[in-house]
């Protein structure tokens, strides 16, 4: 469902792009990328039964609609929304919406504050079962063997985020949009734990227990498996919730040659030296 996402890394199903390309409609409209993109959910939109016709040669198939990035889509526009709302009632689909946030930005106390409040709009906005993700966790562990520790408790703080404020006093020591303006942030800080709609999972591509995990959480938002098996498959799978043990498994099951090739090849492509 991403017009603009012309080097997909997996082979799909029913590819968008041949419905409408964002790229193309830059160059027809003379529109930017903004633009564009917007332009080609509403025409998406318009011309659903174009998607549904391929949809129903999947039946009985697990569905994923791998939609842009792009979070304004789903914070400002509506198009989006309609398109889920679409396949979930008119369809008759089950249907969660899952939300990756990347791991970068657990670095910074403002840049965590607000990805969480975006994260919390899109939740209202999109009024479907949701689910949300911190991405490369693997970038954690990675940054521990960096000497590069999370200042606070990664469960208690950036996944759970029942002790949130614990980052209040770190916005002061920082360069940002809520630099000294500590009563904003503990106003935002204060709506996110209220609400106590949201928290996080960790996700990486690295530990085939967090993936298998995202999939139990995805089966039981769309009431494909019970609370109970829920549990059962957590308990029998030994994911227990001590999401920094888990991170950490996938390292130590690697030889010392496979985990320096994976970290110098993760330094090199954040622009740092490679010496191994």
């Amino acid at each position: 469902m991403d017009p603009g996402n012309d080097e997909v890394p997996y082979d799909c199903e029913v590819d968008i792009m041949e419905l409408v390309s964002m790229y193309e409609v830059m160059k027809a409209l003379g529109l930017g990328p903004n633009g564009a993109l917007v332009f080609c959910m509403e025409y998406i939109e318009a011309n659903l039964d174009w998607v549904l016709q391929k949809v129903r040669n999947l039946k009985g198939k697990y569905l994923l609609f791998d939609f842009p990035g792009q979070i304004e889509l789903y914070v400002y526009h509506d198009s989006c929304r309609n398109i889920m709302d679409k396949i979930r009632n008119t369809w008759e689909i089950n249907i969660c919406a899952i939300n990756l946030v990347d791991s970068i930005h657990t670095k910074l106390a403002s840049d965590f504050i607000g990805a969480c409040t975006l994260a919390l709009s899109t939740m209202l906005h999109l009024e479907l079962p949701h689910l949300n993700f911190l991405s490369k966790f693997d970038i954690i562990k990675r940054n521990e063997m960096n000497n590069e520790s999370l200042p606070h408790d990664i469960t208690d703080v950036y996944l759970s985020l029942e002790n949130l404020e614990h980052l209040l006093p770190d916005i002061d020591e920082e360069i940002g949009a809520l630099k000294g303006h500590r009563d904003l942030a503990k106003d935002m800080v204060r709506m996110i734990q209220q609400t106590s709609l949201l928290r996080f999972n960790p996700i990486s591509v690295f530990s085939s227990k967090l993936l298998q995990h995202a999939v139990n959480l995805a089966d039981r938002a769309v009431g494909y498996m019970s609370e109970n098996d829920y549990r059962k498959v957590m308990h029998d799978r030994g994911l227990t919730g001590d999401w920094e043990k888990l991170a950490k498994e996938r390292y130590d099951e690697m030889g010392e040659k496979d985990r320096e090739k994976m970290f110098g090849k993760l330094k090199k492509d954040d622009g740092h030296e490679n010496n191994n």
